[in-house]
């Protein structure tokens, strides 16, 4: 199998989420990641319940574009994931510390309350999905096909650029769970 950085690095990002969400989990009582921070924030396990639904969107719209060249075998790997200048900035704006607030889609808000355990089962759930997807997928020019973004249709990106938001994603959304979390922890004076 030919050396490939880039999907090295993608999968490492995946598992990093992977291990960082449970040990989030295993390191803290299920009341306290399920406690919401304040009105309008969510809990940690909401966060984990969001990301989960977003991954299985993403995977859905880039499985649906990738469709053609997986059976096809056309469009084979010509180099490395290189996301263009507007999903750069936009990665960028992902990655915590978060500075810039981005309204979620309805269609991938949490529930007001999720049981952590559950949130955790199903990122993890998705986090699999993902990796199969880009197991699969690996050895075509992932900068070459498009998918319709599943939450502004009129918004098209590459599937390299696809892998690469939704680790973005991720590390933010563990952040803010982290935070979520030190929030409603009792403080110790």
């Amino acid at each position: 199998m030919d050396v490939q950085p880039d999907i090295d690095a993608i999968l490492d990002a995946l598992e990093s989420a992977s291990r960082e969400a449970e040990l989030l989990v295993a390191g803290h009582p299920a009341a306290l990641l399920e406690q919401t921070p304040g009105s309008g924030r969510w809990s940690s396990s909401q966060c984990l319940a969001h990301m989960a639904v977003t991954n299985f969107k993403y995977i859905v719209a880039m499985r649906y574009a990738l469709k053609p060249s997986l059976h096809l075998h056309d469009l084979q790997r010509s180099g490395p994931v290189r996301p263009g200048l507007p999903t750069r900035w936009f990665l960028s704006n992902m990655e915590p510390p978060v500075r810039r607030r981005f309204r979620a889609h309805g269609a991938v808000l949490p529930p007001s309350f999720v049981k952590a355990r559950a949130a955790l089962k199903e990122f993890q759930h998705s986090q699999e999905a993902v990796r199969e997807l880009l197991l699969e997928c690996r050895h075509l020019d992932l900068n070459k096909i498009r998918f319709e973004n599943p939450f502004v249709p009129i918004l098209r990106f590459t599937v390299g650029a696809g892998f690469l938001i939704i680790t973005a994603h991720e590390r933010r959304h563990l952040w803010q769970a982290a935070q979520a979390c030190a929030a409603v922890a009792p403080s110790e004076e």
